[in-house]
């Protein structure tokens, strides 16, 4: 392996002395793209790495953990056993998740096995669409790849413990792969990926149909597309039934939550796209590539740019999202593919020029080009590299809330409250706790959801209708964050790290509690978000 390593090297010294004249070059050679492969999966690995170490898993990951726990345990596709709400949006992540539960692997811990499997498959999607389709030009894809390795937008949000890393890898490899397949007539395969993207998120849609439309503009793509368009009904139409047979709505309660349809909503959807476009405007340089779009043998191009363009419309109407850039991420690899593909333009025309003076400009832009990207791309890398985190926190590195909300379960557990609320919307507490838990931002009350608010848009996202007094009207026995009410008692009491968490119990039982409490927090391991 190391002999083919070694070759590996020398093969990218020729290409690079050959001025990437790469139609000269046989890319069947194995000792080349074992190199590439070590290259990029070790990268891939490190960051990936870095940043599950550092950062945990998010919280509302915990919302499809928890369907997911109550799911295997028999308990039904719920939130709160005996209350069929839809609060969730990614059903194949859901199912993965329960699949996992089954065979007694920690749903964070799967979660992030899955998160870096979707990063490798985009990686392989993209090196083999070249491969297959445009050999001469595979120093483009490893390009497009080596910045996806860099992104931090990517590498983050596949190791949060949600759906965004395979909901990518899919949406990529199937765009990608009706490029790749050997019958156009009859796409199956990307119809199957196609599918399970929606499954995993229905905001999918969105790309199928730019990447449809974009193939649809080549007359000989038109039957391939509508029988694909065919065959994904086919395969959806069962699930459709059987969710709204058991959920009985067309949308789940999340949808109801967070949409609007007021203008401050697209207002706040800009502002969202601007302070995307602050830190990050240097992905879209790709976007220049514009006029090569409608040309013979271009139409990935044009998909790729066609579906970057509808899904930025798709997050300014929806106005944005609270957590931090995560709808971006799905466009990333896209970019890449443009930018990688702007580059290598620009090194070919830097070789076809008679003038020197000529031939210098173009390399000089591609030199620069290279550089922003790469900043861009390693810039929020550097502390989590240098992070001395211990390495057991790669697949176990769940939020202090987790632990405080264990506790609280126990103490319902040890003394017999079984039929008592716990008032939270954060996700992790209500996972471990397992107790019975009233969201007051609607996920898992319908009145809530469906409530019409004037407002919508003005505030942060998915937290604009709330009902803390249908949270009381449980006479909950713990409160989460701590609540002002007369019946109950706001805590600041600390946890085994050092900390404190805040959350109010009811009077009645706190005098029972607080003992019990200081002589069991140290009880939980300790973990810092």
């Amino acid at each position: 392996m190391i002999r083919k390593v070694l070759k590996g090297v020398y093969d990218l010294w020729v290409i690079w002395n050959n001025h990437l004249q790469m139609t000269s070059y046989p890319l069947n050679k194995s000792a080349f793209h074992l190199l590439i492969w070590t290259v990029l999966a070790g990268m891939m690995l490190l960051m990936y790495t870095a940043y599950c170490r550092t950062l945990p898993i998010w919280e509302d990951a915990f919302i499809s953990f928890r369907y997911a726990h109550n799911w295997a345990g028999g308990r039904g596709l719920v939130y709160n056993p005996g209350e069929i709400v839809e609060g969730y949006t990614n059903f194949l992540w859901v199912a993965l998740i329960a699949l996992g539960s089954l065979f007694g692997i920690p749903p964070w811990a799967f979660a992030r096995i899955v998160g870096f499997a979707s990063l490798i498959g985009i990686l392989i999607s993209i090196l083999l669409f070249y491969r297959k389709n445009y050999p001469e030009k595979y120093l483009a894809g490893v390009t497009a790849c080596s910045f996806i390795v860099l992104n931090q937008q990517v590498v983050r949000w596949a190791g949060s413990g949600l759906e965004t890393g395979l909901v990518t890898a899919l949406v990529i490899a199937a765009a990608l792969a009706g490029f790749t397949s050997r019958d156009h007539r009859y796409p199956v395969i990307p119809a199957v990926l196609w599918s399970l993207a929606i499954l995993t998120r229905p905001d999918s849609v969105i790309w199928l149909f730019a990447v449809s439309f974009a193939l649809f503009l080549e007359k000989k793509h038109h039957a391939g597309i509508l029988r694909m368009l065919a065959m994904i009904g086919f395969f959806l139409l069962p699930y459709v039934i059987w969710r709204h047979m058991y959920f009985g709505m067309w949308f789940p309660a999340t949808y109801h939550t967070r949409m609007g349809y007021t203008s401050a909503q697209l207002v706040r959807g800009f502002l969202f796209l601007k302070g995307y476009l602050n830190g990050h405007w240097m992905i879209f340089l790709g976007l220049l590539t514009i006029p090569d779009w409608f040309k013979p043998g271009k139409s990935y191009l044009r998909a790729c740019g066609f579906g970057i363009i509808a899904h930025l419309l798709y997050v300014v109407a929806v106005g944005g999202d609270w957590m931090e850039f995560r709808f971006f991420s799905i466009i990333t690899p896209p970019a890449m593919i443009l930018n990688a593909e702007l580059i290598w333009k620009i090194a070919e025309l830097a070789r076809t020029q008679r003038t020197v003076s000529r031939r210098v400009l173009m390399r000089i832009s591609c030199g620069i080009i290279l550089i922003l990207l790469s900043t861009m791309s390693i810039r929020c890398h550097i502390p989590q590299l240098f992070s001395h985190k211990p390495l057991h926190l790669i697949l176990d590195h769940r939020t202090n809330r987790t632990s405080v909300g264990e506790l609280l379960g126990l103490f319902i557990r040890d003394h017999g409250y079984a039929d008592e609320w716990l008032v939270t919307h954060y996700a992790e507490v209500a996972f471990a706790s397992e107790m019975k838990v009233y969201n007051p931002f609607g996920l898992t009350s319908i009145d809530t959801a469906l409530l019409e608010v004037d407002t919508m848009g003005h505030g942060r996202v998915a937290h604009e209708k709330v009902n803390w007094a249908g949270g009381l009207e449980k006479n909950p026995i713990f409160i989460f964050p701590d609540y002002a009410s007369p019946d109950y008692t706001a805590l600041k009491t600390p946890t085994a790290d050092g900390g404190f968490s805040r959350f109010s119990i009811r009077k009645d039982i706190q005098d029972q509690f607080l003992p019990w409490w200081e002589t069991h927090f140290h009880l939980v391991p300790s973990r810092k978000e």
